[in-house]
């Protein structure tokens, strides 16, 4: 060190380097830090955050043994983001009036034997991976619908699987029609007029089927047919951005 307090001049480039590699060390650490919020989707408080909210049908108990929606099989997409809490479609073409309706009895499992009957073919159980199922009722309360997204590993399997749950009027005969339970008793019987309209999207097989509520003497079969075509639009739309 010299006399005025000043680094010698052999001792300069050592204390510089030593910045140097202070200042490239900080800089690697901000960047890491940067990515892994990048990557991985933000604060680790923000899941917790949304797991908050209280639906319609968050505490309702389980059907057939089927598990809550926070337990969704790997398989499956969560059952809250594929099947949403209210349905809000305007007038359209295919559905001449406004059709609302709220979501009830969410449920998700990888047992597809829950939501299926006896009678059910192997084309429709066999590598069936899981599914998401729930129920709707139309805000006038005259239109029920039972919902059900079963996962396949592939499109081909699907293929397969989907004429096994029948045409239109085999509602019920082999996906077992998800009523609101114990969320609406009211409505917790099973009326006898049924169709259903079934589709595969990818490795996804959809079954819609819709019921008139009893007492609702003026829901006609092509008000049900309405109902199916609306929500298997809807769930279809969702179902394509998880395949």
């Amino acid at each position: 060190m010299t006399s005025s307090g000043e680094p010698a001049p052999e001792q300069r480039p050592r204390r510089t380097r030593a910045l140097a590699l202070i200042g490239a060390l900080a800089v690697a650490a901000a960047v890491a830090t940067w990515a892994e919020v990048h990557y991985t989707g933000g604060d680790a408080g923000s899941a917790s955050s949304a797991g908050g909210s209280v639906s319609q049908d968050s505490l309702a108990l389980p059907q057939s043994g089927d598990s809550s929606s926070s337990a969704a099989p790997s398989a499956m997409p969560d059952a809250a983001e594929m099947l949403p809490a209210t349905v809000d479609v305007p007038a359209g073409a295919n559905n001449p009036t406004p059709f609302q309706a709220t979501r009830y009895a969410l449920g998700t499992a990888a047992n597809c034997a829950d939501v299926l009957t006896p009678t059910a073919t192997a084309a429709a159980t066999t590598s069936c991976q899981g599914y998401v199922a729930a129920s709707y009722v139309s805000a006038d309360h005259t239109v029920m619908a039972s919902v059900t997204v079963l996962g396949y590993p592939d499109a081909a399997t699907a293929g397969r699987a989907k004429p096994a749950f029948g045409a239109a009027t085999a509602a019920g005969t082999v996906a077992i029609f998800r009523t609101p339970g114990q969320e609406l008793p009211a409505l917790a019987q099973l009326p006898a007029t049924e169709q259903q309209r079934v589709q595969q999207i990818g490795r996804f097989v959809t079954v819609i089927q819709t019921a008139a509520v009893t007492g609702a003497n003026q829901t006609t079969p092509a008000t049900l047919a309405a109902t199916e075509y609306t929500l298997s639009a809807e769930v279809g739309d969702t179902v394509l951005w998880d395949e």
